[in-house]
């Protein structure tokens, strides 16, 4: 009985992170970006905190993940460590290189996010974690954010509009673990 309440509150814990890092990392890059001192190490310190919740939110759902499909718990686990060590990279690179750096290594960040969320999302829909349209919004969300990369990439400025929808689904998301948690099986 008592795994079952860790777990349950495992899952509503990473709801709470999905908003955290949000908040952490746009307060972070808001401050860091342009100033110099105290203002630009502290935005760099949220910034670094944010790659610290990506990480726990892997963690924190992998074993929900794990019961269903072993396989995209570890996708989804070393996709949200790769996103959180190429976030911390870029924020260190607000204080040694510059913004130029920072927006490469973060758009490789949103992309390693994105494959493995796809995963992710698969795995909500199938096996019923959360409303299918959640899950179909999600999957719907990070395949645009994706797009939105290779756009980037190739010198197209859709990034930020096409990052909308996948951005919307993780404050909603995030919502809906603190409030209703996963089902499992």
């Amino acid at each position: 009985m008592a795994a079952a309440i860790d777990k349950t509150w495992q899952v509503r814990l990473a709801g709470i992170f999905f908003l955290a890092a949000f908040l952490a990392y746009g307060f972070g890059m808001n401050l860091a970006v342009g100033s110099r001192g105290l203002k630009l190490f502290a935005g760099v310190g949220l910034m670094l905190l944010n790659s610290l919740i990506v990480a726990a939110i892997g963690t924190l759902l992998f074993d929900a993940l794990q019961r269903v499909r072993p396989w995209v718990a570890w996708i989804y686990q070393i996709a949200r460590f790769g996103e959180a060590a190429l976030l911390g990279m870029g924020a260190v690179f607000l204080l040694k290189a510059g913004l130029r750096e920072n927006m490469l290594v973060y758009n490789l960040g949103m992309a390693t996010l994105a494959i493995g969320s796809l995963f992710f999302c698969g795995l909500l829909y199938r096996a019923h974690m959360v409303p299918r349209f959640i899950a179909a919004w999600g999957f719907f969300g990070y395949a645009l954010l994706l797009a939105g990369i290779i756009a980037e990439f190739l010198g197209l400025p859709y990034g930020i509009i096409l990052s909308l929808p996948g951005g919307l689904f993780e404050l909603v998301f995030g919502i809906w673990l603190m409030v209703k948690g996963l089902r499992t099986v």
